[in-house]
């Protein structure tokens, strides 16, 4: 089974951050269809009320200049700060619903069939809470239906509807709240869900893209290694060449011994130090075999062991050459120095 790749750490507050944007741009949203409502309605009350002067549609004409006036100060406030943007979210439940139970209850006076006024305001309660589902927020949308439910009943009481009217709407707006409730969830948890599989996706692209680098960081170090191999065999190999030719001495030549002490010292120098480089290519080829948790400070470590061991390896080496030139290692017996600096046992 193949491991699901765990989110992103800072997914859930990403997401936090970006829905509250959007419950900010959505409040600015709302009150912009606020106003556009507000606007049309008290467009046509004072065409209706003002200047026809119908009597159903006079009643109320103050109440609703104050009303598109507070709904166009709060528009232009919530697109100006932030923190009434914020607050906007209470105005559908605070101040739509109050408003339309005033303006509607003014008008039973003038209107000849007020429990009709009382069953058309249901639909406007209605839709105030399916603009309440807008701001993404559960208890938003409960408070307003619940705050609609409740000014409907009271306006229904006033017009004298009947007891199962008054039941019936709050049925309607207990199953409006639902409705919208589940809609706003399914709505969540899709955002969720796909924030979830673009981080997993991304993490996943970050891996390869290491996986990648390793790969070719092991390329590169299994060549570096490679390269350095063979001209070690050709040093290992020659010292231990060098080594078998170096004859035990006889036991009256002091000097000679002397001189092939010194030359044995020498070549088990070079051979520590070709150990340790061998040792550092070592690190670098299982560094190729796997993924290791610190890469880079491993492969620095390896790298910078077998540097430094060839470093030495060059040191000892010319030592070795010049010795080989020197008088001391003339004693020793069947040694001759070519024209070209070679040294060779004979």
């Amino acid at each position: 089974m193949t491991r699901r790749p765990a989110p992103l750490i800072d997914a859930p507050d990403a997401l936090h951050l970006e829905l509250t944007r959007e419950r900010i741009q959505s409040a600015r949203r709302i009150n912009l269809l606020r106003l556009w409502g507000v606007s049309g309605f008290f467009a046509l009350f004072l065409v209706l009320g003002g200047v026809l002067r119908l009597p159903a549609w006079t009643g109320n004409l103050h109440i609703f200049t104050i009303y598109w006036a507070i709904t166009f100060v709060v528009f232009w406030a919530s697109r100006r700060f932030e923190l009434v943007a914020r607050s906007a979210r209470f105005t559908i439940a605070l101040l739509d619903m109050p408003m339309v139970f005033f303006l509607q209850w003014a008008t039973f006076e003038t209107s000849p069939s007020a429990s009709g006024i009382a069953g058309f305001t249901v639909g406007v309660y209605v839709l105030l809470v399916i603009l309440a589902a807008l701001s993404l927020e559960h208890w938003s949308i409960v408070f307003t239906a619940a705050v609609g439910a409740g000014l409907e009943v009271l306006l229904q009481h006033l017009a004298g509807v009947s007891v199962g009217g008054m039941a019936s709407t709050v049925i309607l707006m207990a199953l409006t709240a639902l409705a919208c409730s589940y809609a706003r969830t399914r709505l969540v948890e899709l955002v969720m869900r796909v924030d979830r599989e673009i981080a997993a996706q991304r993490q996943a692209e970050r891996a390869l893209r290491q996986t990648d680098r390793m790969a070719s960081l092991g390329t590169l170090a299994a060549g570096v290694a490679h390269e350095i191999n063979t001209p070690l065999t050709y040093v290992v190999t020659n010292l231990a060449l060098l080594a078998e030719r170096l004859s035990p001495p006889a036991p009256d030549k002091r000097p000679e011994a002397a001189a092939r002490a010194g030359v044995e010292t020498r070549v088990t120098e070079i051979d520590d130090t070709l150990a340790l480089v061998r040792a550092g290519l070592d690190s670098l080829i299982g560094f190729t075999r796997g993924m290791p948790d610190e890469p880079r400070h491993k492969f620095g470590n390896a790298l910078t062991t077998t540097l430094y061991a060839l470093g030495m390896v060059e040191q000892q080496v010319a030592a070795l050459a010049i010795y080989l030139c020197s008088d001391a290692a003339a004693s020793i017996t069947g040694t001759n120095l070519s024209i070209d600096g070679g040294w060779t046992a004979q």
